[in-house]
C-alpha cells in the first residue's frame, strides 16, 4: 500500500484543532477539491459515523464518495476509509502538542 505523511503545526489549542479537523464537514473550508461534505449518520463524528463527500473535477461535481470513521480518540486520532467510490482510500489524522 502506498502512503505518505504530512506534518502541520497549528498555532491553536489541541482541543480546537481536533474539534475542527475531526469533523470531515469542515474540510470544504480548506480542502480545495471538496465542494460539499454531508454527515449522513446524524451528527456524530465518532467511530462508525459516515460522510458523503462530493469533489469538483474540471468544473464538474463528482458523484459522492462515502467515508466511514474507523478511529476516533478525542484530541489524539481520527481516521476514515472509503466505503464507496472509485478508490479504496484511508486517511488518518493524529494530533500532538508541541512546545512553543
Amino acid at each position: 500500500m502506498d502512503a505518505f505523511e504530512l506534518s502541520i503545526t497549528i498555532n491553536r489549542p489541541i482541543e480546537e484543532a481536533f474539534a475542527f479537523l475531526a469533523n470531515l464537514e469542515n474540510d470544504v473550508k480548506w480542502h480545495s477539491a471538496f465542494v460539499e461534505v454531508r454527515n449522513t449518520s446524524g451528527g456524530s463524528n465518532g467511530i462508525g459515523a459516515k460522510f458523503l463527500v462530493f469533489e469538483g473535477l474540471l468544473g464538474r461535481r463528482t458523484t459522492g464518495t462515502e467515508y466511514e470513521v474507523t478511529e476516533y480518540e478525542p484530541n489524539r486520532i481520527t481516521a476514515w476509509k472509503t466505503v464507496s467510490g472509485p478508490l479504496p482510500l484511508t486517511f488518518r489524522r493524529t494530533f500532538e502538542r508541541v512546545e512553543g
